[in-house]
């Protein structure tokens, strides 16, 4: 956790912007996920458990960390500002608001058919599946999107980057898969794509659909997080006896980059079935 302190003191010496101007202690982030526990089995299972855990809820456990160590010393709402100035800007793919229930914590959206780049891996139905392979599955599919974007493509061209990028797990399905999708900038939309070199990746046209979603902070890692977030979507949307939801599958949805820490963006989906 010290580490996280010296993170940001780097970051503050070439921005005196960083030192409060008003004395003022930032105020506590949101609340993360919590490490979890377990025993002291020295397994590499284990160490990647609790790993795991920990960046579950890395997000809170930083911000806490350079809270205490350097209060009154360090602004971290300036610190994010400097650190977002860093990060260029994204396409987003577009999408119409059917319903907003704040209180409830959810929102029903129309997203229109558009071109996504996407890659997919088979995965095993155990939510306890071991996290040193999902991690091995995400990091292949994001390797395979990134170089068609960096430009291993029929064209050699750099594709501007966009959000979000969008993991849907199909856990009932007779071969449940996670697929990773990538929208395609809209420069892109109207013309012809590149063909990716990686027979792995395709560029794929994906039907209107219509998504309830549910937006939340932390840093999430692996399918555990996931699921809990997925499960906390599901329990709200009977209790508002909202109908024709497919529950056999949900997206994972990233809207930030891995080494932001504070103020991320997260969100499940699950589709809503045409009546």
């Amino acid at each position: 956790m010290k580490i996280s302190g010296v993170a940001v003191l780097a970051l503050c010496v070439t921005a005196a912007s960083c030192l409060p101007q008003d004395g003022g202690v930032p105020a506590p982030a949101a609340e993360a996920s919590p490490p979890g526990g377990g025993g002291p089995a020295p397994s590499v299972t284990a160490i990647l458990d609790q790993l795991g855990s920990w960046f579950s809820g890395v997000s809170g456990k930083l911000y806490t960390a350079v809270s205490d160590n350097l209060r009154n010393r360090v602004n971290l709402d300036r610190v994010t500002d400097q650190v977002s100035t860093l990060i260029p800007r994204f396409d987003y793919a577009p999408f119409t608001v059917i319903s907003n229930n704040s209180e409830a914590g959810y929102e029903v959206r129309h997203y229109p058919a558009q071109l996504w780049a996407c890659t997919e891996e088979p995965v095993t139905v155990e939510p306890m599946e071991e996290e040193a392979v999902q991690w091995n599955r995400t990091k292949l599919m994001f390797d395979r999107l990134f170089k068609y974007f960096a430009g291993e493509n029929s064209r050699d061209e750099k594709i501007q980057m966009t959000l979000p990028q969008t993991t849907r797990f199909d856990a009932y399905s007779e071969s449940p898969t996670y697929r990773l999708c990538w929208y395609l900038p809209h420069a892109l939309q109207n013309s012809p794509p590149p063909t990716p070199d990686d027979s792995y990746v395709e560029v794929a046209l994906l039907p209107a659909r219509t998504v309830i979603a549910r937006r939340f902070g932390g840093y999430v890692v692996y399918r555990r997080g996931w699921d809990r977030a997925a499960f906390a979507l599901e329990k709200i949307t009977r209790e508002h006896g909202l109908q024709n939801i497919d529950f056999t599958k949900y997206y994972s949805v990233n809207y930030d980059p891995l080494l932001k820490f504070w103020n991320r963006k997260n969100e499940v989906w699950f589709e809503l079935q045409a009546n």
